[in-house]
Order: structure tokens, then C-alpha cells, then sequence
């Protein structure tokens, strides 16, 4: 991507970069924990902005707009301040290409938040964790049916292999190579799934489930979450929010890519640029012909391998895969492993794949592909 000189200039040397020590504003846009942010601190003194600093998580072209709008406030008086504009950032660098002024929108956000902060009307941004909303979506859902009252028991276990996905033809996939398992939660007679990297048996109340401590990164709170989901799935099933709960067998993950790839060439031209977030080798095959194809996977026996002539990349990758994408397939595992909050509100078109996401993707209004699933 071209930059002009005054950009590439501020990108090569940021002004006013670090945390401001002394701030007596501070403004947040996006999310520390994952995903981009920009932060802009203020230290203001009768009414002026005396000192300003921006700290930044994202492309290029964001620290460029975090330091020109820095630069634009500092020694500006509040109301001046305030009247620095997206066009006013873009104009100072001489220009952006369209699909970076919205760099532009962030610092200046993350400017008049801080501004608002010192002045004492700042309202706290939402940033409750996807899987917590998940959550209370669920409970409410429970509640309204009438399940949460009764003696309604969720049963977990850990399927073989061969139960699981069935006799498929390739062996590649993780369940196979025990890097993953699926759990499968039956709330009366409706079955859901869910894929995890720390599978484990559960018994017990519905509101049990609802009441488990999902935060965390370790392999107990990465059970918690698989039980979680998995459960959601089933309650979703039952009450007939949605279907497809339970992983294709057999054939149908090949299937299921070849339908992928049937959908995304219908809808978008040879060439286009995507980022699958999740190593499934039959969707690689299927994509790594006709498009600019970057796959980014946890498992580091998979990353630097080649698949269908596309090389795994690691997960430091993945901001940089995100960026330069037009589409973004995401495995739905990412629920269970704690890092979808990461892939949420993309610039890019995303959907999220698979049998995990299936109950979390109907009550939380997300865009799911799995063609296949039982």
C-alpha cells in the first residue's frame, strides 16, 4: 500500500508516543485486552492541552493518524481541540487511501473521549467479553422457556474420533492427530457439540452450566467454556432457535468446503484477499486456487507447514493477516479458546465457521457458515 512522504514520515517517526504519565484525560477506543485500540492521553492546564500522547495497537496507517492528531492538539485550547475532524487528521498527512480514513475516525475518537474524561463526563465504554453477553442471552433465553426451574440435567462426555466426524477419508484433521476433542451436551433429546482443546465430563443442572467461571486461559477454563458452549448449543437446538449443532460426519467437511468455495466465488471475484483463521485443511484446498489465501492456526506443529502450497502462519500473524484481508473465515473455536472478542467488528467481512459457533452465531446475531452439519 503507497503512503505519501508526510505519512510515511509520521509512521517512521511517531510524535508524541507512550503513555502520558501526568494525564488528566484519558480516551479509549476499541479493546486493550484484544484486538486494535488507540488511547490518546491529555495533560491540560486552563483550558489549554499542554502535553498530549497517543499509545496504539494496529496498522501503520493508525499510529500515523494517533501522531497527527496528537500533534494537531497539543497547545490547542479545548475548544479548538474539538473541532479537529477525521478530514482535519487526513488533510495534516497530505492524504490517506480510502480504506485508511477510517484510522483517521479512531484518533479523533480517542482524542474527544479523553478530552470529555478531563472534564469529567466521560461514560465508560462497553467492553463486557463476547462469551459473558453470550451468557446472559442465554440465561434470559432459559428463563423465558421455563428450563432454569425445572430438574433439567445437561449431560457432557468427550466423543471418539470416529463418533464424532465419522470415517472420513483424510486423517489431517485435529480430532484425529488428539490435538482436539468434541464435547457433546444433551439437554432432553437435543444434541450440541462443541470443539475444545481440553474436553471433559459434566453432569448437572442447566443453571450450573450458566454459573461457570469462563474467564481465564487455562485447560480448566478452556473445559468450562467447551461445556459452555456445547450446552448453549443443545438449548439452542431445543428450543428451535437453531439447528446444525452437531458436526458433519464422513464426507461432509469436504463437502462443506467445496460448498464454501462455491459461495465465496458467486460472491466475490478471483483475487480477492482471505484470512482463515484456523487450520481446516479440506477449506485450504478448497480456497488456495483463485485467491490471495493467508491461513493463521495455533498449533504450532501446523505453523510454517505448507497445505495446498499455503504455509500456516503463526499467531502473531494475525493482526497483519486482518488487516490486509477483504473476507475473514474464522473457526468458531475461537469462542471456546477465549479469543473471539479479537475477530469481532472487523473492517472486513466476516463469518465465522463451524458446529461450535452454531448457537452463539442465532442469539448473538453473528454471520456462520457450516453447510453440513447434523
Amino acid at each position: 500500500m503507497l503512503y505519501n512522504e508526510t505519512t510515511l514520515d509520521h509512521i517512521h517517526r511517531p510524535r508524541h508516543m507512550g503513555k502520558l504519565e501526568n494525564a488528566t484525560g484519558c480516551g479509549l477506543i476499541g479493546e486493550e485486552e484484544c484486538g486494535d485500540f488507540m488511547s490518546v492521553f491529555v495533560r491540560v492546564e486552563d483550558d489549554v492541552i499542554r502535553d498530549i500522547s497517543f499509545v496504539c495497537r494496529g496498522c501503520v496507517a493508525a499510529v500515523a493518524c494517533g501522531s497527527a492528531a496528537c500533534e494537531l492538539a497539543n497547545g490547542k485550547t479545548l475548544r479548538e481541540a474539538v473541532y479537529i475532524t477525521e478530514e482535519t487528521v487526513c488533510s495534516h498527512l497530505g492524504g490517506l487511501p480510502s480504506e485508511k480514513v477510517h484510522c483517521a475516525g479512531l484518533a479523533v475518537s480517542a482524542l474527544r473521549h479523553a478530552i470529555a474524561d478531563h472534564l469529567g463526563i466521560k461514560q465508560e465504554q462497553e467492553r463486557t467479553p463476547f462469551i459473558e453477553r453470550l451468557r446472559e442471552k442465554a440465561r434470559r433465553a432459559a428463563e423465558e422457556a421455563g428450563l432454569l426451574g425445572t430438574p433439567l440435567k445437561v449431560e457432557i462426555r468427550k466423543l471418539p474420533p470416529k463418533e464424532a466426524i465419522g470415517n472420513t477419508p483424510e486423517r489431517d484433521y485435529p480430532i484425529w492427530k488428539g490435538k482436539e476433542g468434541i464435547v457433546e451436551a444433551r439437554i432432553m433429546e437435543s444434541a450440541g457439540q462443541a470443539f475444545t482443546s481440553a474436553p471433559g465430563d459434566f453432569e448437572g443442572e442447566l443453571a450450573g452450566v450458566l454459573d461457570l467461571d469462563l474467564s481465564g486461559t487455562d485447560a480448566a477454563a478452556v473445559r468450562n467454556r467447551g461445556i459452555f458452549v456445547a450446552s448453549v448449543n443443545a438449548l439452542c437446538r431445543h428450543l428451535g432457535i437453531t439447528g446444525g449443532t452437531v458436526h458433519c460426519r464422513d464426507e461432509g467437511p469436504r463437502e462443506c468446503a467445496d460448498d464454501l468455495a462455491r459461495a465465496v466465488k458467486a460472491g466475490s471475484p478471483n483475487g480477492c484477499r482471505i484470512a482463515l483463521i484456523g487450520c481446516q485443511p479440506r477449506m485450504i484446498e478448497a480456497l488456495s486456487d483463485g485467491y490471495h489465501l493467508r491461513v493463521i492456526d495455533l498449533d504450532p506443529d501446523n505453523i510454517g507447514k505448507p497445505f495446498s502450497g499455503i504455509t500456516v502462519e503463526g499467531e502473531e500473524m494475525t493482526d497483519d493477516a486482518l488487516e490486509t484481508c477483504d473476507i475473514a473465515l474464522v473457526t468458531g473455536t475461537t469462542l471456546v479458546n477465549g479469543t473471539i472478542d479479537r475477530f469481532l467488528n472487523l473492517k472486513c467481512h466476516t463469518v465465522f465457521y463451524g458446529t461450535t459457533i452454531a448457537g452463539a452465531a442465532a442469539l448473538m446475531g453473528l454471520r456462520r457458515f457450516c453447510t453440513r452439519s447434523l
